[in-house]
C-alpha cells in the first residue's frame, strides 16, 4: 500500500503562495520522495513480471506499474497521473477518492481501458493492456469490464430490458432473442427490478434507473465493475440501497472499483485509495466499513 502523506499547506488561489514558504517546500520535498519511492517499487515490480518470478494468478486482478498520463495542449504538457503503482486483488471493493483535479477520473479511464497511459504498464487479469489498439481495448471492455455512471447513461426510448441487453449485442456470444430476453430478465431480477422489465427510463425513479445501469454492467459477467460517482444524483436513502447492491455483488466475488469524493460513500468499501496531484497519498483498509443492509433495516424494518 502507498505511504501516507500529510495534507498540503493551505494554498491561496492562483499559485503556490502560502503562509510559510518553508512549509510549502517541505511538502514538495515529501511529495518528491514519495514519487521516487513509488518509481523504485514500480521498477522492482516490473522486473518481477518480466522475469516471470511471480504467479500472475496470485489473486491480483489489476496491476498498475509506474503509470503516467500526460495531456498535451499545444506546447503545454499537463500531467494528470504521475507514477501510480497499484494492485487490486480479485474480490476487493475499492473506493478511489480525491478532490477535483486529483487524477482519480483519469486513473479510472485507464482502468476501464477508455484511455491508455502515456508510460508505464497496466496488467489486467494477467495481460498487459497498456499498448493495445482501440479495437482490442474495446474487446477487453466488452468482455472484462462493466461500467456504472453517475448519470445512468440509459437509452431513453428503450425498455429496461433492452438497455440491459445492449452489451450482449456487441458480444462474441451469439444468443437468440429468447436467450437475450431470459438473461436480461434474470439480471434485472437480481438487482430488484423484476416486473419492471418493460418500463422505460422516464417511468423509473433515479434509484431504479441506476439499478438498470448496474444490470447492464453485469450482463456480460465482467471481471471488474467500475462505478464512477454512482450515487452522485441520488438521495441519501437511495444511495444506501445502491451501496447495498454493490456490497451484495462484492459478497458474490465481483471486484468493484468505485470513484467517489464522499467519505460516507467510501466507507461502504473494504479499502480506500486517496489521490492528490496525480499520485496516491494514502491507501488503507477500512477497519469498520458501513453495512448498507443493516442501515436499511434500521430505517425501515420491512425493507428487507
Amino acid at each position: 500500500m502507498a505511504a501516507s502523506l500529510p495534507a498540503a499547506p493551505e494554498l491561496r488561489e492562483g499559485g503556490c503562495e502560502v503562509r510559510r514558504w518553508d512549509a510549502c517546500n517541505a511538502y514538495k520535498a515529501r511529495l518528491t520522495r514519495l514519487r521516487k519511492a513509488s518509481a523504485r517499487q514500480a521498477e522492482t515490480r516490473l522486473q518481477q513480471l518480466r522475469g516471470d518470478k511471480i504467479d500472475m494468478n496470485n489473486g491480483a486482478l489489476v496491476n498498475l506499474i509506474d503509470v503516467h498520463k500526460t495531456y498535451r495542449t499545444g506546447e503545454m504538457e499537463v500531467p494528470a497521473v504521475r507514477g501510480v503503482s497499484l494492485e487490486i486483488k480479485r474480490g476487493e471493493f475499492v473506493a478511489l477518492m480525491g478532490a477535483s483535479g486529483s487524477g482519480k477520473s483519469t486513473l479510472m479511464n485507464i482502468l476501464g481501458c477508455l484511455d491508455r497511459p502515456t508510460s508505464g504498464h497496466y496488467v489486467l487479469d494477467g495481460a498487459d493492456v497498456s499498448g493495445l489498439d482501440r479495437d482490442r481495448l474495446a474487446d477487453i471492455r466488452n468482455r472484462k469490464i462493466g461500467f456504472v455512471f453517475q448519470n445512468f447513461n440509459l437509452l431513453p426510448r428503450t425498455s429496461a430490458r433492452e438497455n440491459v441487453e445492449l452489451p450482449l449485442i456487441y458480444s462474441v456470444q451469439h444468443l437468440t432473442n429468447a436467450q437475450l430476453r431470459e438473461k436480461a430478465d434474470r439480471v434485472l431480477a437480481s438487482v430488484g427490478l423484476g416486473g419492471r422489465e418493460d418500463h422505460h427510463p422516464s417511468q423509473l425513479s433515479g434509484g431504479q434507473q441506476q439499478r438498470v445501469a448496474i444490470g447492464r454492467a453485469l450482463i456480460n459477467e465482467p471481471e471488474v465493475v467500475l462505478a464512477d460517482e454512482p450515487t452522485g444524483n441520488l438521495d441519501s436513502r437511495t444511495s444506501i440501497e445502491i451501496m447495498g447492491i454493490f456490497q451484495q455483488l462484492n459478497e458474490r466475488g465481483i471486484t468493484i472499483i468505485m470513484v467517489t469524493h464522499e467519505q460516507d460513500i467510501a466507507a461502504y468499501a473494504q479499502r480506500n485509495v486517496m489521490m492528490r496531484d496525480g499520485v496516491i497519498l494514502d491507501d488503507h483498509l477500512v477497519s469498520q466499513h458501513s453495512d448498507a443492509a443493516s442501515q436499511l433495516q434500521q430505517r425501515h424494518p420491512s425493507t428487507l
